[in-house]
């Protein structure tokens, strides 16, 4: 009587056949990864500047003296860890934002104080983000393209923060 050999292992063309159908899949997958990655770093950027607006105003709180911030803390130290990611202050002033003892903004015009997070990139699936920073002292975050409306009186005109 003759064994029958017992075939082992995998095809050439099994092979690659898999190697295709895995080639596909990351070309399918890769794109949509890389947005994820720079939405991440767009939400963990307007998180560190809302974080800055809120220990700021804490330590005004807690040592019961004003604290500053000024347009370079708010919008080049915080951005500077990504090359393509920008703040910008969406009223174009640029001075010094006082946060008061008392944790409130001390500015007797306010409304909100708007800071766009930007991504400088061509990737239009990109969800730009907004930091609101209100007379409260309280800040946060929304969708760039929302419209914000002044949290003590909803008569005031609204405000979009856009990118």
């Amino acid at each position: 009587m003759e064994k029958t050999k017992q075939q082992q292992g995998f095809t050439l063309l099994e092979l690659l056949v898999t190697i295709v159908i895995a080639a596909i899949i990351a070309a399918i997958a890769i794109p949509a990864l890389q947005t994820t990655i720079i939405n991440n770093r767009v939400e963990a950027t307007a998180n560190d500047l809302r974080n800055m607006f809120i220990r700021k105003r804490n330590q005004a709180i807690s040592n019961g003296q004003p604290r500053l911030i000024t347009n370079a803390m708010a919008t080049t130290d915080i951005a500077d860890k990504y090359n393509d990611i920008v703040i910008k202050r969406n009223d174009g002033a640029s001075s010094t934002i006082i946060i008061a003892a008392d944790g409130a903004v001390d500015s007797t015009d306010l409304v909100h104080i708007g800071f766009s997070v930007c991504y400088t990139g061509n990737n239009s699936k990109i969800r730009n983000k907004a930091v609101v920073l209100f007379p409260s002292g309280l800040a946060s975050i929304k969708d760039a393209t929302q419209l914000l409306a002044n949290d003590n009186d909803e008569s005031v005109a609204q405000q979009k923060i856009d990118c």
